[in-house]
């Protein structure tokens, strides 16, 4: 008969069975001491009706047999293996099914300067961003996801899917200047998720997670008054845009660290963290900023899902039948009974024993 248990940890007690014999035999070596040391066996047995060994050891091993069915009963031994077909659970029930009707858009800086290595723990910009995008990929449940790659043009390299391993795979083996372009231009990449994405609204939100150190190549060299004005033409992509949430997520160091492979003059070019360029991109675009160096990938990953999922639509679908129990499913028959009557058998026995075979007359 193939057996299988319902709660085969319950197997851990038989272990307790070596501890349950000793303490009969600790219980009989103990009493046998104390009678020797009370007095000699010619003035005990006259005295007192004699324990009975073959049939103390037969109480001891039916405690043994009671203890280990008991085991065996609650592990829940069951067997006859068998499948039920649909006809077996006629009941159905109607529901209404839903599905997640969200948009996770990944926008990835792929612009030299993300090479820095001034992210957490002197990593460089990049590998911090991917490994976030790739965390944030894992995260989702049945969301379709895009993957986009920007310096100063944008590339398309995953479109809206849920094969969530593709899209992970990809995110891995994007590059710096992906496309053979330089320079970083978020306002082009911001036309374009516009364009694909949110330029006519509609009811499915869509959740833009812009992964950048904010280095814009349009804001070098700008004074305080002109770049505030170009701060706002690179948001302007953003204005008027239903159903959109964009979470700016800051990779690099305020103070900045030079970029490696690229001088300027012949001179080395430094790179630092635009915090106020992506704080404004979050502000309208109604979402939030997250700073790579304050957490790590993964904490902010699921800060940012957390914060999707609180946005989260749902498309209903047609009601359907389905059964109340799923077809196909194994059922057994239970067997918990025979040991557990054995248990029971064992213990009665244990009763009906007396400890020796003789009776003391008056």
């Amino acid at each position: 008969m193939n057996l299988h248990y319902a709660r085969l940890p319950g197997a851990w007690l038989l272990l307790l069975l070596p501890l349950l014999a000793y303490s009969f035999y600790f219980l009989y070596e103990f009493r046998k001491k104390k009678l020797e040391q009370l007095a000699t066996p010619a003035v005990i047995k006259p005295l007192l009706i004699e324990r009975q060994g073959a049939l103390y050891w037969i109480k001891a091993c039916l405690y043994c047999l009671a203890w280990s069915c008991a085991v065996f009963a609650l592990m829940g031994p069951r067997g006859n293996e068998r499948y039920a077909g649909q006809e077996a659970h006629p009941l159905q029930t109607k529901v209404k099914g839903r599905k997640r009707a969200d948009q996770i858009l990944l926008l990835l800086d792929v612009s030299a300067s993300m090479r820095a290595a001034d992210a957490l723990s002197g990593q460089e910009r990049e590998a911090i961003a991917k490994e976030i995008a790739d965390e944030i990929v894992s995260l989702l449940r049945g969301e379709n996801v895009a993957f986009y790659a920007f310096t100063s043009s944008t590339l398309g390299i995953v479109p809206l899917t849920t094969d969530y391993l593709f899209t992970r795979m990809m995110i891995a083996q994007v590059a710096i200047n992906e496309g053979e372009t330089e320079g970083t231009d978020i306002r082009q990449a911001l036309e374009e998720m516009r364009k694909n994405y949110f330029a006519f609204p509609t009811p499915v939100v869509k959740s833009l997670v812009l992964l950048s150190d904010g280095d814009d190549t349009s804001l070098e060299g700008l004074e305080e008054e002109a770049r505030i004005a170009a701060l706002d033409k690179i948001a302007q992509p953003l204005e008027g845009a239903k159903n959109l949430h964009l979470y700016a997520v800051g990779v690099g160091s305020r103070t900045g660290t030079q970029v490696p492979g690229v001088t300027y003059q012949g001179k080395p070019v430094l790179s630092s963290l635009q915090e106020p360029l992506l704080r404004k991109l979050a502000s309208h675009g109604k979402g939030g900023y997250f700073d790579a160096n304050r957490s790590t990938p993964a904490s902010i990953a699921h800060a940012i899902v957390d914060q999707i999922e609180k946005e989260q639509t749902y498309a209903d679908a047609t009601e359907m039948s389905v059964p109340l129990a799923m077809p196909n499913l194994p059922i057994y028959d239970d067997y918990f009974y025979i040991p557990l009557a054995v248990a029971i058998a064992a213990l009665a026995l244990i009763l009906t024993l007396p400890n020796s075979r003789q009776t003391k007359s008056s």
